[in-house]
């Protein structure tokens, strides 16, 4: 791949993630975000650490670029997806999902926000 189209590459996946992101955080999971606004999520003037989830995207779409350039992926297209993808999964959401997992249990306020949602 030529560094033209690694930049083009990188920019396209990057926009499509930000498009995604603001679609299913933005607009399908905001009622379900909505109870815990200010309490569990960042509201307001202490909002301004969201800068990081573009700059988190970013990161990712390189690392996984940067894998595609230098991966030997034999096989057919059909074959060569899915093993990107896989390689992405453990790059990306496997660190995450073992450091979420690693800080459970939330809080206690935090299950006390849970018990009034759900009684309410």
């Amino acid at each position: 791949m030529t560094r033209t189209r690694i930049a083009l590459t990188t920019f396209v996946a990057f926009f499509v993630s930000q498009v995604m992101a603001v679609l299913i955080h933005g607009f399908v999971l905001a009622a379900d975000y909505e109870p815990f606004d200010g309490t569990l999520l960042r509201s307001g003037g202490d909002a301004w650490q969201f800068i990081f989830l573009p700059v988190a995207h970013l990161a990712f779409i390189c690392r996984l670029v940067w894998v595609y350039t230098h991966a030997r992926l034999t096989g057919s297209r059909a074959r060569q997806g899915p093993t990107l993808g896989v390689v992405g999964w453990i790059m990306g959401q496997v660190p995450v999902w073992l450091l979420w997992y690693a800080e459970q249990p939330w809080p206690g306020s935090a299950a006390t926000i849970r018990a009034r949602v759900r009684v309410v």
